[in-house]
């Protein structure tokens, strides 16, 4: 996932790539940022809603209790039948 700056950057470098004179041509697009902060966006809000339902909690990852935090059969019954 990248930003919209990131996907014009790619979005240029494959017009320049497609060009007639650049044929053989190595062209480089360096994609030096992510798009986890636009995550937050409401247009991601029902995506996000469906994955909480789907997915078990995460265990937590504080040191200062046991490694084990959930067990398997914790899971929703549509997560273990996958």
């Amino acid at each position: 996932m990248v930003g919209p700056s990131a996907g014009a950057a790619l979005k240029v470098a494959i017009e320049l790539g497609s060009r007639p004179v650049n044929a053989g041509k190595t062209i480089v697009c360096i994609i030096a940022s992510h798009g986890i902060r636009y995550i937050s966006h409401p247009m991601w809000a029902p995506l996000k809603k469906e994955a909480a339902a789907a997915l078990p909690s995460p265990p937590n990852t504080s040191k200062d209790i046991e490694l084990m935090q959930w067990r398997s059969e914790d899971a929703p019954a549509a997560v273990r039948a996958s």
